[in-house]
């Protein structure tokens, strides 16, 4: 559990800290790439979240914790994101925004599926 505490604490402060220089130097609107790899950061960050849940942790619902459960909470929290994005005006209106949230969408999936594979790989060496 120390490992995936590490872990979480580490990617949701790069993460962070990342955001907020890229939001104050408005490096998103110079760079444009830059939105991808964050959100797959931000997959990364919710699959450690979910694994460090308590909720999470019990024994029956471990047995439940499935890929799919992983990946229903992660494009969630990716569907706030581009939510929350829209209401403070930091979205950036082109004329391709369809095919940018889907990425986005994309990206916080492969995070997650990443986080996945990396949680489930840390319990099994944890037990």
């Amino acid at each position: 559990m120390g490992l995936l505490l590490t872990l979480f604490f580490l990617a949701a402060t790069t993460l962070a800290l990342t955001h907020t220089l890229a939001t104050s130097f408005f490096l998103y609107w110079k760079y444009l790439w830059l939105d991808i790899p964050m959100h797959f950061l931000g997959g990364l960050v919710c699959a450690f979240g979910i694994a460090i849940l308590p909720f999470f942790r019990l024994q029956y619902i471990e047995k439940r914790s499935s890929f799919s459960l992983y990946m229903f909470l992660v494009l969630g929290m990716g569907i706030c994101w581009e939510l929350f994005e829209y209401s403070t005006g930091m979205y950036q209106f082109e004329t391709n925004i369809i095919p940018d949230t889907i990425l986005d969408m994309c990206m916080d999936l492969l995070g997650g599926a990443v986080g996945y594979g990396m949680v489930k790989n840390i319990k099994q060496l944890d037990t």
